[in-house]
């Protein structure tokens, strides 16, 4: 809803309840507060196609556009041969301007940041250039890649690069790999390394990140693969399905690709982090009939051309939220986009232009809606209910605040600002209801922009209990006479056991003095309790022999050094012993 007078809206939202009771003085005390947010910053309705502009159509077919930031290049055939071109789309009023015009061709461009790569014919096969913009006008272009065979579809996610190298291949088959380069690590004239080189043809790579994804026909058909180039880990099939599969595209960790349907072609994706890498689900972007094909990914924001209006139009769909929408349609093709954030570009040959017959390059920004209000909380008092949230500070096209009411759970949420709050309101009183004991009040605060976008509800409710029972008017019952409390019985006391008798031990000597290498003859005796008995014999203190024997045993002991000896039979913690010397 967008200014005006208040209207209506459906219910939505997760909600918080306030409980409160009447005070004595009538007034309104705050029992127990939560407050829960949602969390979408683009719900189902919010993103929007705003206002298209002409990126480049002086003339010249302008084909293959890439896109990074503010920063858009394209392959140019103004002067006949093919070169890059670029242009910046902020500020207002850039102009376009070469990036290459070296003789020869130059194709395919990619760019992220300020970095372009292109393919490059002017040694007589392809290899890859490249060239750093924020260096200025007079940035030299360097070689990246100049090897045997063509390198060709470069690639680039911030100083890391993939490309298609046929480096492998003969004057009688072709025999395509996945290469990669990091230009801030690897030496200037390095040629790469392999990503993946099995049997059969890795074609068309794309990248983001160290996640790299390409086409693969390994097992006789195009499939999608993907490798972590951080990770010791071996590549993977994205797809994992037994359809043709081709052209992906990366952002994250959500890859997309055209797939072979039974009568067309479908837009198909994977979110590489939301599932394991063997069994992850893999969705349906879009579901529509006709063909579609050429996707680009930004974010959770997925582009491609799109044949349902009989030629080729680019649409797009937010798949955080599901919803689908149309970029570029009309008379003539617009297809091929590529997305960054919230700009889309595309190759446009719409029916009357003054250069209709040729490719030019054009664009739009996609109008998200802003974040949800945080913070949303609500207070009951006696002159109505109290709504605070803090304001929207990352929303640079934020216009304000709408709040919205319902009076029952699934009811319909009314505005209650006939205007718009302005962006710095950070709360609102609503005085057109005071509470009333019994009733719950549910709230919306949404965020909208300058184009009219709300964003998703923050949303939290205010409840009063029933009106309480009159006061008592007879008096009260006199309490009952509780008796003293009994102490409690002690429990019996148990009678110890007396402890068990300590075993006895007896030497068998005449003497206490015996020679050393005669037979000593040792009896030890009970307790009937005990099991076993440990016997323990010493020399002069040291432990020198330790026997477990059964009660009532007896044995042989021959000292064979001079010295005091002690014998000590124990069962438990009880014991006694027995000494004689030797000499």
């Amino acid at each position: 809803m967008v200014g005006g007078s208040p209207g209506g809206r459906d219910s939505g939202g997760e909600r918080a309840l306030f409980r409160t009771w009447p005070g004595a003085a009538g007034g309104l005390l705050l029992l127990a507060l939560l407050v829960s947010l949602t969390a979408l910053l683009r719900p189902a309705d919010a993103v929007v196609p705003g206002k298209q502009f002409v990126v480049s159509d002086s003339g010249g077919d302008k084909t293959s556009p890439s896109l990074s930031g503010g920063l858009v290049v394209w392959d140019d055939k103004r002067n006949g041969n093919s070169d890059i071109y670029g242009k910046r789309l902020l500020p207002a009023g850039q102009t376009e301007f070469p990036v290459t015009a070296h003789p020869g061709n130059q194709r395919r461009p990619a760019v992220s940041g300020d970095f372009v790569v292109w393919e490059d014919d002017r040694n007589g096969d392809w290899d890859v250039y490249g060239k750093d913009l924020s260096l200025g006008p007079g940035a030299p272009e360097v070689p990246i890649v100049v090897a045997r065979g063509d390198q060709r579809k470069p690639k680039i996610s911030g100083k890391k690069l993939v490309w298609e190298d046929g480096r492998r291949s003969t004057a009688n088959a072709y025999d395509l790999d996945v290469y990669y380069k990091d230009l801030a690590t690897d030496p200037p004239d390095s040629q790469g390394r392999e990503v993946s080189a099995p049997a059969g043809n890795q074609t068309n790579p794309a990248i983001s990140g160290d996640t790299v994804v390409w086409e693969d026909d390994r097992n006789g058909r195009k499939t999608i693969y993907g490798k972590d180039l951080a990770s010791a880990e071996a590549e993977f099939s994205v797809g994992a399905a037994s359809a043709w599969q081709d052209m992906p595209a990366i952002s994250g960790s959500l890859v997309v690709w055209r797939q072979e349907g039974a009568n067309n072609h479908d837009i198909f994706g994977r979110d590489l982090m939301a599932e394991d890498l063997e069994t992850g689900r893999v969705f349906q972007v879009t579901t529509n009939a006709s063909d579609q094909w050429a996707p680009a990914v930004s974010g959770t924001v997925v582009v491609w051309s799109d044949g349902r209006n009989g030629d080729s139009d680019t649409y797009g769909k937010d798949v955080a939220t599901g919803r689908e929408f149309a970029v570029a349609t009309g008379a003539g093709p617009q297809e091929t986009p590529a997305v960054d954030g919230e700009t889309v570009v595309w190759e446009d040959q719409r029916a009357g232009d003054a250069n209709y017959g040729t490719w030019d390059i054009h664009g739009s920004n996609l109008d998200a809606a802003p974040a949800a209000p945080n913070g949303l909380s609500a207070t009951a008092a006696a002159n109505g209910v109290n709504l605070t949230w803090s304001p929207n500070i990352t929303d640079a096209d934020l216009a304000g605040y709408n709040v919205y009411r319902a009076d029952a759970k699934n009811g319909t949420y009314t505005r209650l600002n006939a205007a718009l709050l302005p962006a710095s309101t950070a709360s609102y009183l609503e005085k057109t209801a005071l509470p009333v004991p019994g009733a719950t009040y549910r709230y919306q605060v949404r965020a909208q922009d300058a184009a009219g976008n709300e964003s998703a509800p923050a949303a939290t409710s205010v409840s009063t209990p029933p009106t309480p029972a009159p006061p008592q008017t007879e008096p009260p019952t006199k309490p009952p006479v509780i008796p003293p409390a009994q102490p409690p019985a002690q429990p019996p006391v148990a009678t110890p056991r007396p402890a068990p008798a300590p075993p006895q031990v007896v030497i068998n000597t005449p003497k206490p003095v015996v020679s050393v290498g005669k037979i000593v003859r040792i009896t030890v005796r009970g307790p009937a309790s005990a099991a076993r008995l440990t016997l323990t014999i010493s020399r002069n203190g040291k432990v020198i022999s330790r026997k477990v024997l059964p009660p009532n045993s007896r044995f042989a002991f021959k000292p064979t050094s001079a010295g005091k000896y002690t014998v000590k039979a124990g069962a438990g913690d009880a014991g006694r012993s027995k000494t004689f010397r030797a000499r």
